[in-house]
């Protein structure tokens, strides 16, 4: 008998947290955030923005628009997958403000930074666009840019 009561209130613990994921409380990564992957990159889903602190300037990026599309990629190769668009800006400068199309892999030479598009994709129910920014002038101890947090 007691099997049973435990069996009950297990489906109802089940079902309760099958309610918040559908109603929007089951992303694994609710707001725009570090990302689990790598410490110098940040998720940021459809319609938020993340900051990076780059040295003394902000960067603020912003993602949204998400849809397929066919298109030549930087090193010429034709390809048909999920694209972003993506708003960057300096942080009190908005003649900065810049419009991409992101995609994985994609490279913008951004002002004196280096942001790369990590990947695209899908949690369980918001898109995402996942970057990193580097400073392009300084470098650390091997050579290699100083990656923005």
């Amino acid at each position: 008998m007691e099997y049973s009561k435990l069996i009950k209130q297990c489906n109802g613990i089940l079902l309760f947290a099958l309610c918040l994921l559908i109603s929007g409380c089951g992303s694994l990564f609710p707001n725009a955030s570090a990302s689990p992957l790598s410490p110098s990159s940040h998720i940021i889903h459809s319609g938020t923005t993340t900051t990076f602190v780059c040295g003394d300037e902000r960067i603020g990026i912003a993602s949204y628009s998400f849809f397929t599309a066919e298109f030549i990629g930087q090193t010429g190769e034709k390809r048909n997958e999920i694209m972003s668009r993506i708003n960057v800006a300096i942080e009190g400068k908005p003649e900065t403000s810049r419009d991409y199309y992101a995609y994985d892999g994609l490279i913008i030479h951004y002002f004196k930074y280096r942001i790369q598009v990590l990947r695209l994709g899908i949690d369980l129910q918001n898109r995402f666009t996942e970057v990193n920014v580097a400073i392009l002038q300084k470098t650390n101890s091997s050579g290699a840019s100083a990656f923005c947090t």
